[in-house]
């Protein structure tokens, strides 16, 4: 019995020295929020995000533990990296967040607000009171749904943050399935992952998604003989993945609209960049 209380006495140790990677937490007002019978609680909508995610960016998030703490406030909650606060937000969990998209046809009653992933103002309404916002134009979203976009817009701008070693390496023998010729050409002869995961990382960065993870190794094994300048290497992978980035920010007839710059004002720039 002794020994057995010691092995669990070490393993509650080991699980206090563990660090998530990415955390949620809710004050108690929040918690009947976590899951729902509906199946449209912050759980749900997480499994939902973590799959978008790799469908678009091409990396699966860790998963995001959620738990209760009683020193925020009741309708408080935070998120974390690696145990470190990241962003804060309150929410009303009995209301709906009403936000004017410029074309509301006047204002609704409700308690004044401001959308915590966006900054934009808006007007947490009850529920009666949401058939009328529609009505009149406001874009109406319930509790869950604001907390968890801010979650997503936290996350999608930490993802070269969140991006581990171990990651990489999945990633790679991810695509080792389809591309095995390339992989076994690149590492480790050529790169080895930490510097493959400073470029993947770039990339994610820049709002550039990684999924077409044969098309980065390939480039990278081409050009890895002749440099293993990291940013250089990002520049030919974003080059690699042009036609996805047109697609990207295209408008609806395929258009991508740019702004230049004054050729005086480039060339100042470049200077300042060289030196």
């Amino acid at each position: 019995e002794a020994a057995g209380a010691e092995d669990t006495d070490e393993k509650e140790v080991a699980e206090l020295l563990k660090v998530d990677r990415a955390s949620l937490e809710i004050g108690y007002q929040l918690i009947p929020l976590v899951k729902d019978a509906s199946g449209a609680g912050i759980l749900d909508h997480i499994a939902q995000l973590r799959r978008r995610f790799a469908l678009k960016e091409g990396v699966v998030l860790p998963p995001v533990r959620i738990r209760d703490n009683i020193k925020l406030g009741p309708k408080a909650y935070r998120v974390q990296l690696g145990g470190q606060e990241i962003a804060d937000g309150e929410i009303e969990p009995a209301l709906y967040l009403a936000m004017d998209p410029g074309t509301a046809a006047g204002k609704i009653p409700g308690k004044p607000a401001v959308d915590p992933a966006f900054g934009l103002p808006a007007v947490w309404v009850d529920k009666g009171k949401r058939s009328e916002a529609e009505v009149m134009g406001y874009t109406v979203i319930d509790p869950t749904s604001v907390l968890v976009t801010h979650l997503s817009e936290v996350l999608r701008g930490a993802l070269a943050e969140l991006l581990s070693r171990d990651d990489v390496k999945e990633l790679v023998e991810n695509a080792k399935s389809i591309a095995p010729a390339v992989v076994e050409e690149l590492v480790p002869e050529r790169l080895n992952y930490g510097e493959i995961q400073q470029v993947l990382r770039n990339l994610l960065q820049e709002g550039v998604s990684v999924r077409n993870m044969p098309a980065i190794l390939e480039t990278l094994a081409d050009n890895a003989p002749r440099t293993r300048d990291v940013e250089t290497l990002t520049e030919l992978c974003r080059q690699r993945l042009g036609r996805a980035l047109c697609e990207q920010f295209g408008d609806g007839t395929g258009t991508v609209h740019a702004i230049t710059l004054d050729p005086a004002i480039e060339a100042r720039l470049a200077a300042a960049v060289g030196r």
